[in-house]
């Protein structure tokens, strides 16, 4: 299986539009267009008969419809996570609170729960020393 992931907008100055991470996988970047059309295109660039089993994943109804309409397939983002076998975080519009990351990176779960950010005065507050020390004189 062959997989493009296309982005919105242009490259960082000196990258490559396209860039293959690794056999099989590809990241193209949209330029001035938007990622939807490149998807489309993508699709309609097939041969008529490879267009069926070009899959296109997203959760977006516009792009499903154009996607389709080409002749290619689609499918939602929780089909891709569970290929990888691993549960979808919820998808959320928004700041939304971080899905809980107990054991996390093979670290186990959490010893005790981080405090909340707080907004206002000392939100950012600094530790440790509030100064370097003086440089010795010779």
């Amino acid at each position: 299986m062959d997989g493009i992931v296309v982005l919105d907008g242009p490259p960082d100055p000196g990258a490559p539009f396209r860039e293959r991470l690794r056999p099989g996988l590809e990241i193209r970047h949209a330029g001035r267009q938007d990622a939807d059309t490149v998807i489309v295109g993508l699709v309609r660039a097939r041969p008529q008969l490879g267009r069926g089993a070009t899959v296109a994943v997203t959760d977006d109804r516009g792009l499903t419809e154009r996607v389709r309409a080409a002749g290619g397939l689609t499918r939602r983002l929780d089909w891709l996570v569970a290929l990888f076998g691993r549960e979808a975080a919820p998808t959320s519009i928004g700041a939304a609170a971080p899905p809980d990351q107990a054991g996390s990176a093979g670290r186990g779960p959490r010893t005790a729960p981080r405090e909340p950010w707080r907004p206002g005065r000392g939100a950012t507050r600094k530790r440790g020393p509030g100064r370097r020390a003086p440089r010795p004189r010779d």
